[in-house]
């Protein structure tokens, strides 16, 4: 990725990034999918959350995590606290996930290094959808929107440990 021709904002981010172990394509991703980057300071033993499908855990390699104060945040937008279900459409598109990620599964890991952490607001998003019959006739194409606004995560590549599942929507 050549920095010059990254917006002035986004330079120290993709400098970190770079410096965190990303590789360029994680890099870009992570750039195009948020605005409004920030750093903060965690320590080793910090918990980390992230949504994903039930059975897909959530890997060290995912640069797209949550703190704790902004994992509480989405436990009160999005959980009802009477019942105690998610609502799984609603963190999609507060997240902007793609159509893989069910949000049906959360995970925590925590931080293995004291570190600075590249944060940034989520990007709205758009993603084609397509059902297809058993055999294969396509039934329904559409694009769906998401609205993001959300915030990611992302620590230095391969420092997320004791990553479990913590629950689920």
């Amino acid at each position: 990725m050549d920095i010059s021709e990254l917006p002035p904002e986004n330079v120290e981010a993709a400098e970190q990034l770079q410096a965190a172990g990303w590789d360029l394509n994680q890099q870009k991703q992570i750039l195009n999918s948020g605005n409004g980057f920030r750093n903060a300071d965690y320590q080793e033993g910090d918990s980390m959350y992230g949504f994903s499908s039930e059975g897909w855990p959530k890997g060290a390699d995912s640069p797209y995590w949550m703190d704790e104060p902004t994992f509480q945040e989405m436990q009160t937008r999005f959980r009802d606290p009477v019942e105690g279900a998610w609502d799984s459409l609603g963190i999609k598109n507060h997240l902007a996930l793609p159509c893989y990620n069910q949000a049906n599964a959360v995970y925590r890991g925590q931080l293995t290094e004291t570190q600075s952490v590249v944060i940034s607001t989520i990007n709205p998003a758009a993603e084609n959808v397509i059902y297809q019959s058993a055999d294969g006739t396509e039934l329904l194409n559409f694009e769906r929107s998401m609205t993001g606004g959300g915030s990611q995560f992302a620590p230095a590549l391969n420092t997320m440990g004791n990553i479990a599942e913590h629950g689920g929507p």
